[in-house]
């Protein structure tokens, strides 16, 4: 959820806050990136959504658009 929020509520929100901020995202099947498998066993997720939706992209200098286009991002990946 730190990229989905503004820093201040991400922090309010730290653990079962957020926890069931994501749940609630899952349970609405916005589905809010892949899971990765071997062999039928779940090995690593990577978060993948439209750039819009990561609050925390929006105030990045680093991280700042380089045109007006849609694009998605990829902000976290384990």
């Amino acid at each position: 959820m730190a990229w989905r929020l503004a820093r201040r509520d991400w922090e309010r929100g730290k653990g079962e806050s957020n926890k069931q901020a994501f749940q609630e995202i899952v349970a609405r099947d916005e589905r809010p990136g892949v899971i990765a498998y071997v062999g039928g066993e779940p090995i690593g997720w990577c978060s993948v959504a439209p750039r819009e939706v990561f609050v925390a992209l929006a105030r990045s200098r680093v991280l700042a658009p380089v045109d007006a286009m849609p694009v998605w991002s990829i902000p976290v990946c384990w």
